[in-house]
């Protein structure tokens, strides 16, 4: 999930609780999957176990007996990605090598530095390094990157209460009752 500021998901900022819990209710129901994480990591507005805590995903892991990982605080290797056009090196958490599927569950909000952010931008909480605004001074490029180094197999948006405006934080909550569900990130971004 996008879990960037402690806001909850009615302003817009982060993702929703309760779609990541439908999604785990449907993994666990309709496939038995039960090794199932929510991972997120630390960035300069928020430490993910702040986050955790605070949104209502620590709660929702005790009650549905999923993991919850601060990818900031795994263990990682540095990854070489040689056909990257900026980040050729990614910190690449260990979970993440190791997952069968990785799902991502975004929000759909403008972003002052990007106009808006989705399916893409949402690799960026991959990155375990916690001062990722070091990589602003070359975004679209450190988002490519990421998500040559981080591919969804499948991503769910949520755009239940979207934002514009200011945002990635501040901006204005706006109610769209949306999900967006597909397999292809830019198509998605594409799409919104």
């Amino acid at each position: 999930p996008n879990l960037c500021a402690i806001k909850g998901p009615e302003t817009g900022t982060t993702t929703d609780p309760r779609v990541v819990e439908a999604l785990v209710r449907y993994l666990k129901d309709g496939f038995s999957i039960s090794d199932i994480f929510i991972v997120e990591s630390d960035g300069v507005q928020v430490l993910a176990d702040m986050a955790f805590k605070l949104l209502g995903y620590e709660e929702l892991s005790r009650r549905l007996n999923v993991g919850l990982v601060n990818l900031s605080n795994s263990p990682f290797y540095v990854k070489s990605f040689p056909e990257n056009t900026f980040l050729k090196r990614v910190k690449f958490p260990r979970l993440m090598e190791s997952a069968d599927f990785f799902i991502s569950v975004p929000k759909i909000k403008t972003h002052i530095d990007c106009s808006f952010t989705a399916a893409l931008k949402n690799q960026f909480g991959c990155n375990p390094h916690p001062g990722k605004n070091i990589y602003h001074k070359r975004l679209h490029d450190a988002i490519v990157d990421l998500n040559v180094a981080f591919k969804a197999d499948l991503v769910v948006v949520d755009g239940i209460v979207a934002m514009e405006g200011r945002g990635p934080v501040d901006g204005i909550p706006v109610e769209l009752n949306t999900l967006i569900v597909g397999r292809d990130p830019v198509a998605i971004d594409h799409l919104i």
